[in-house]
């Protein structure tokens, strides 16, 4: 048992170019996965999912929501999701995936607006300028097949309203962190990308801070602006996350999962996990499986 990581749905083995943008019908990717897209990443991607019309239900590392279109849901990279769709209800709409360093190319001056973008899944109900939305997906989509700066510089175009529009609504229109910059956001995310990338509890702040060329007071200061944490507790996070999707999408044994993240004593790896969890690593994943159980009975009972 493994994550799948996709590109385009369905494709592992695709090479991601440096610039990607992908508009695919929900329809035709429903009814190639019959109806239930199981837990899967995107790396280096951005995905927003329309809903015109349709029922289901999203599930992630994040949330667990019903959808009833209209509806959006953007999703950042490396997110771990999953789609039921209920397949005796007409559904329509479409999946964009674009690279996520274009979109912050795009966005680079608003770093607020980008943070919100790639640091949570977003699901916008209710969304009132739609129409608009599914407009200029389908004006990006009419310009995909053309080559030439042209129509790259379109599709910028198209792609930066098209976001524009999404940051509209109420939920990505809060206030944010007023000493957040451009700058901050920069070295927050070159942070983050590492952290992601090393995946290891034994790597330091002072370490990921020389790698940036700062002190650490001044990673934590980005951090503390960026997110409202320490750096430290930005690299915790991330652990506890993936040792959360290894014991319930993996078969990697707790203590094969302890060394994939460098911790060097089982003991200190279960005492971590618990005091961040609540729950040794164990019966975390004996919990998930009941669940996991207790979700696939009523699946097939609603069939």
């Amino acid at each position: 048992m493994n994550i799948k990581n996709y590109v385009v749905y369905g494709s592992e083995d695709y090479v991601l170019p440096s610039y990607f943008v992908n508009i695919e019908s929900i329809e035709k990717t429903a009814l190639s996965f019959n109806g239930h897209i199981k837990p899967h990443v995107h790396s280096n991607l951005l995905q927003v999912i329309l809903f015109e019309k349709g029922r289901g239900r999203f599930i992630s590392d994040q949330i667990n929501e019903a959808i009833d279109g209209p509806c959006v849901i953007t999703i950042p990279e490396s997110t771990l999701h999953e789609i039921q769709f209920d397949m005796n209800a007409s559904f329509s709409g479409k999946v964009l995936t674009i690279n996520t360093s274009l979109l912050e190319e795009l966005l680079a001056d608003l770093p607020k607006s980008l943070l919100r973008l790639t640091q949570g899944i977003n699901f916008l109900d209710q969304l009132k300028n739609y129409p608009a939305c599914d407009t200029l997906t389908n004006q990006i989509n009419a310009r995909l097949p053309e080559n030439g700066p042209r129509a790259r510089v379109a599709i910028n175009a198209y792609l930066s309203l098209f976001f524009l529009q999404l940051l509209e609504h109420d939920s990505l229109n809060k206030s944010a962190n007023k000493f957040m910059n451009k700058q901050s956001y920069i070295y927050f995310r070159a942070f983050e990308q590492e952290v992601k990338a090393t995946q290891s509890i034994a790597k330091s702040v002072a370490e990921y801070a020389d790698s940036l060329k700062i002190t650490p007071t001044h990673l934590n200061r980005i951090c503390k602006s960026n997110v409202g944490i320490t750096a430290s507790q930005v690299i915790q996070n991330y652990i506890v996350l993936g040792i959360k999707r290894n014991l319930v999408y993996t078969s990697h044994t707790i203590s094969e999962i302890s060394h994939i993240f460098d911790f060097n004593d089982l003991g200190y790896f279960c005492r971590f996990f618990k005091k961040h969890t609540g729950k040794t690593p164990k019966n975390f994943r004996a919990s998930q499986r009941a669940v996991q159980k207790e979700a696939d009975l009523t699946n097939r009972k609603d069939q």
